[in-house]
C-alpha cells in the first residue's frame, strides 16, 4: 500500500464479473472511499484472477500465474490491490502468501511471467474492502460521519464462504478470522440493527452457477427464505459475485419455481451501497437504479427515519 502525506491508495482490481454485471459496484465503491480519502487507481490491463480456474481444475501453476500476473501490475504501480469480490479475495491472497513464503515457487512463477515481460517480487499485497473499511478508514470515522442512521432497519448480512470458510488456508496472519465480524459492525455503525438468521454462514451458490444452474440458484434460494423468516429489511454483502447472485438470481428464481415456494422479494445492497446512503448520497451516485430487486422500500425507511416492519 502507497502513503504519502498519510494517504491511502490502492490499485482497484475489478476482477471479470463486476464491469459486465455490476458497474454500480465500481459507482459506490469509488463514491465511498473518496470520500473517505482513500484513492484508488484502476489497475489496467488486469485479467482475471484465476478463481475459475483454480475451482475446476487442480492446476495451481496456472491459478498462481494468472493470480501474479495481476499483483505484478499492481507492484509497478507500488500499491496494494483491492478487491470487491470474495473469490477474487481468496485466489489472490493464496497466490500473494505462496508466493511471499515458497521464493522457489516464486522463481518458477516468474518464469511464466518472464515471457510477457513481468516479474513478481512479493511486495505487493491483496486487501478485502471490508479490511479496508474496518481497519483503514475505521468504524469510529464511518460512524461521525453518517447523516441519515439507519435506524429501524433490520439488516441481515452476507459475508459469503469464500472470506469467511478458509480461517486457516487463505491467510496463516489470519485475515479471514480477523474479517469476521467486521460487516456487523459496520452496519450498527450506520445505525442499522443487524438480524441474526439460521442460514448466515450459507453459500450464496454461485460456484455451481456453470455446472448447474437450477441447484446453484435453490441453494441461494435456501439462503433468501431464511432472511425472509428473519423478517429482515434487506440483505447487505461485501461481494459483488454474491450481490449479483442475490440480486439477479431472484428474477431467475421466479421463473425456474413457477410460484411453488412464494418469497416476497429482497433488497440486495453492496456494502458501500449502504454506507453511500447513510451519508446522504444520491441514488444516481450510487448507480442504485441499476439494480433488479427494487430498493424502494429499503430508501423509504431511510428517507423517513426508520419503520417497523411489517
Amino acid at each position: 500500500m502507497k502513503k504519502m502525506s498519510h494517504e491511502l491508495r490502492y490499485a482497484l482490481f475489478l476482477g471479470c464479473a463486476v464491469p459486465k454485471f455490476a458497474p454500480n459496484l465500481e459507482l459506490s465503491v469509488r463514491k465511498v472511499l473518496e470520500s473517505f480519502g482513500v484513492k484508488l487507481e484502476l489497475l489496467n490491463g488486469a485479467g482475471c484472477c484465476g478463481f475459475p480456474i483454480d475451482l475446476s481444475t487442480n492446476d495451481h501453476k496456472t491459478v498462481y500465474s494468472i493470480s501474479a500476473r495481476n499483483l505484478a501490475l499492481a507492484e509497478e504501480k507500488d500499491l496494494d490491490l483491492l478487491t470487491i469480490c470474495n473469490g477474487c479475495y481468496e485466489t489472490l491472497k493464496r497466490t500473494e502468501i505462496a508466493l511471499k513464503t515458497r521464493p522457489r515457487l516464486r522463481e518458477e512463477i516468474n518464469k511464466v511471467l518472464e515471457k510477457i515481460g513481468k516479474e513478481y517480487k512479493g511486495k505487493s499485497g491483496v486487501k478485502h474492502i471490508l479490511e479496508v473499511l474496518w481497519e483503514d478508514v475505521g468504524v469510529e470515522k464511518i460512524r461521525s460521519q453518517v447523516i441519515n442512521p439507519l435506524k429501524g432497519l433490520k439488516i441481515a448480512t452476507h459475508y459469503g464462504c469464500h472470506l469467511i470458510s478458509h480461517a486457516d488456508d487463505v491467510d496463516k496472519l489470519p485475515s479471514a478470522s480477523r474479517i469476521t465480524g467486521y460487516l456487523d459492525e459496520i452496519v450498527s455503525a450506520l445505525g442499522g440493527e443487524v438480524v441474526e438468521y439460521s442460514g448466515k454462514k450459507l453459500c450464496c451458490g454461485n460456484p455451481l452457477i456453470i455446472m448447474n444452474l437450477k441447484g446453484s440458484l435453490e441453494i441461494a434460494f435456501k439462503k433468501l427464505k431464511s432472511v425472509s423468516e428473519a423478517k429482515a429489511d434487506c440483505l447487505v454483502t461485501a461481494c459483488s459475485t454474491c450481490y449479483y447472485q442475490f440480486d439477479q438470481g431472484q428474477l431467475l428464481l421466479r421463473r425456474i419455481m413457477k410460484g411453488k415456494e412464494k418469497m416476497n422479494p429482497i433488497p440486495i445492497l453492496y456494502i458501500t451501497e449502504l454506507i453511500g446512503l447513510s451519508r446522504g448520497f444520491s441514488e444516481k451516485d450510487l448507480g442504485l437504479t441499476l439494480h433488479r430487486i427494487s430498493l424502494k422500500a429499503v430508501l423509504g425507511k431511510i428517507s423517513s427515519g426508520g419503520a417497523a416492519h411489517v
